[in-house]
Parts: C-alpha cells; structure tokens; sequence
C-alpha cells in the first residue's frame, strides 16, 4: 500500500496539528513496515525536524509552488498521482477531485460551534468546504468522542465513518528534565522558582481573560503566571488587561518558545492553568501530566474525557471557580503530589505507537 500524506503542518511552529502530524509519522513505521508512506510538505523540512523521521520507511517529497490553499487543491492530487497513492490523508480540507480515497483528521470544528472567534471569511470558507470533504472521505478520524458527537450533531456524518484516535504527549514529555535543566530555563527566561502555566495559540477559546481574573482573585503569594504561546487570531491585548487587572509583575508573556524548553518549563511548574472553552482534545493536559505536573482544566468539551480524574475541573465561565482552585494548588503540596502521580498515571494511557495503529487501521479500511 502506498500512502502519501500532507504533512505541511511538521515545517512550521508548534501548534495542536503540527504535533499531531509530527508523533504520527514518526511513529507510523514501526506498525507496519510494508506501506510506503510519502510525506508532502510545501517547503525544505528543518534539520531538527528531518532528524526525528525514520527516513528509510517515510519519503520526504517537497513541492514548493502553488502555495496556501492553491497547494490543496492543485499541487495535492498532482503529487497524489505521480506517486500512485492508493490512499492520501489530509487535515481539515481536501481537494474537489483526487485520483484515490482519502482520509480525513479533524480535530475540532470550533468555527461551527463558535462562529465568533473568527472572521467572516475564514467561518464561510471552512462552513463550504469541511462538509464537504468529511462527506466524500472514505474515513474521517477525530480525537475524541466529543468531536465525534459534535461532527454528527452539525454536519449529520454517519458514526460509521468517525474513527476515534486519541493522540498522546510526544515522547520527550515523559522523560523528566533534571533540575539542572529546569535551573537552565528559568534562568533563560527569568522566572520565579514558583510560577503557574498556560501552553497554547493565544486566541478567544483560551478563555485567558477569565484566567486572568481569576489568577488576579486568587491568594497565591509571590507565584507568577507564566503564558507560553504564539498570537492567535482575534485575541484582544493580553498586556492591557493585566496592566488593568494590577499583574504587569506577577503575569509573563513569553510567547513562542522553543521545542526543546517546553518539558522543562512544563517540569518546573507548580501546575499547568488549562481552563479553556472548548477543545476538541487538549494535548497541552497530557503534556504536563507526562511530566509529573498537576493540572487544572475545564469541565466541558473533551478535556474531561482527557483528564479523566487526573486533574482539577473547574467552570471555564466561573472566574471565582477558577480562582478557588488555583489558590488550593498554590497552598496544597499534598495536593500537588497527588495529581502529579495520578497524572502520570493517566498520560502513560495514551500512546503514539496506538494513535499509529489506529491510523493504519483507517487507512487499510479506506483500501478496502
């Protein structure tokens, strides 16, 4: 079987779908090695991220022009028939016409379910065209089963064709950073020894404004909040509301960091602040869970059955819900160390090498 693959996303920063991508195709050859995978990408990969692929199982092949989404639908079937794929899988989007079945990943559809975090253009193009290619997958792959339900109740997809795959926290998340390490980032960064986190694209679903006000309520002493992430869109001036809210010295904006730094702030955090609106999975929770650090999240959208009872749940909407459990965490060192091993625990459940095996699964479905 031959599968090409459109993994643009592995080239560019880190975000939910790069990692996605990334962990799945580094772990896809170890499943089965008699399928040649292809992957397409739209640039030269960089060298960090070329190391991580088992080149001998996965072809890089690299078209650069047209770019966007004249990339999807012109360049993507090209290259889909000049290798003679006999299944391509894709993220989000596909083309009008490919010459082979296709499976479609969708990891959420937060522009259906919260028309107002985007923009007028970008909800139209994604309300015409994701219908369209779940309907003419041969598989549909999601996270979890509240993506699942959420396909099915939108868009009226069959459960048949829903694949659930969870994702895991990359490898790199489960071997702990020594303290010299942890030492090292803080140091890189100036941070306090005692700071909470926030991972994530700073954009409306992050609910960062509530944990703002909630960290401002919260009894926490000198502990920091430290917010790690790139500008997403539509996200209002962070900077403004913490001068407003009175935390310009207790808040740090460190924006995009590194791959290699996130274990060790991940590892040096009294816990991980994940109170968000919605996810479609969430794999900053088993990021930190796979690291030993407690976690706080929300107790909607798919973070529960991620979480399982391996982390605080709170309200998302309830600023004083939020800020009754942050000071538990800052006062509670039992507390901590409970949640820690529990997450632990929890994020050794979820495996790549899984994720993977489902994968081909879909793939040997679609074939036949």
């Amino acid at each position: 079987m031959r599968v090409a693959i459109d993994a643009r996303t592995i080239a560019r920063p880190q975000t939910g779908d790069r990692t996605y991508m990334l962990n799945l195709l580094r772990h896809l050859p170890s499943v089965d090695g008699n399928i040649e995978y292809f992957v397409l990408v739209d640039r030269p990969l960089p060298p960090r991220i070329e190391a991580l692929l088992d080149t001998k199982y996965l072809q890089v092949v690299v078209h650069t022009s047209p770019g966007g989404k004249l990339w999807t639908a012109c360049a993507l079937p090209r290259l889909a028939r000049r290798l003679r794929a006999d299944v391509v899988h894709l993220q989000y989007i596909a083309p009008l016409r490919l010459p082979c079945p296709y499976v479609c990943t969708v990891h959420d559809i937060t522009f259906r379910l919260f028309p107002q975090w985007f923009d007028f253009k970008d909800r139209l193009l994604m309300n015409w065209l994701m219908p369209r290619s779940m309907r003419r997958a041969a598989r549909v792959t999601v996270p979890s089963e509240c993506t699942a339900h959420d396909i099915m109740t939108a868009y009226h997809i069959g459960r048949d064709k829903l694949a659930v795959i969870p994702y895991a926290a990359p490898p790199e998340f489960s071997v702990p950073p020594d303290e010299d390490a942890i030492g090292r980032t803080r140091a890189r960064y100036g941070l306090n020894s005692d700071y909470f986190l926030f991972v994530g694209t700073l954009q409306p679903r992050k609910n960062l404004p509530r944990l703002l006000q909630a960290f401002a309520r919260a009894k926490t002493g000198p502990v920091e909040l430290v917010i790690v992430g790139k500008q997403g869109w539509r996200q209002p001036r962070l900077e403004d509301m913490i001068a407003d809210l009175g935390l310009t010295r207790r808040v740090r904006l460190l924006g995009y960091v590194p791959d290699d730094d996130l274990p060790p702030l991940y590892a040096g955090a009294l816990a991980l602040l994940f109170p968000t609106l919605y996810e479609g999975f969430g794999l900053p929770v088993l990021e930190a869970m796979a690291c030993g650090t407690p976690v706080l999240t929300s107790s909607v959208s798919a973070l529960p059955e991620v979480a399982g009872t391996a982390a605080l749940l709170v309200d998302p909407l309830s600023p004083a819900d939020i800020a009754r459990q942050i000071a538990r965490l800052a006062s509670d060192a039992e507390l901590r160390r409970f949640l820690a091993e529990a997450g632990r625990q929890r994020a050794a459940r979820f495996s790549w090498v899984q994720t993977a095996s489902e994968t081909v699964n879909a793939y040997q479905d679609t074939v036949r």
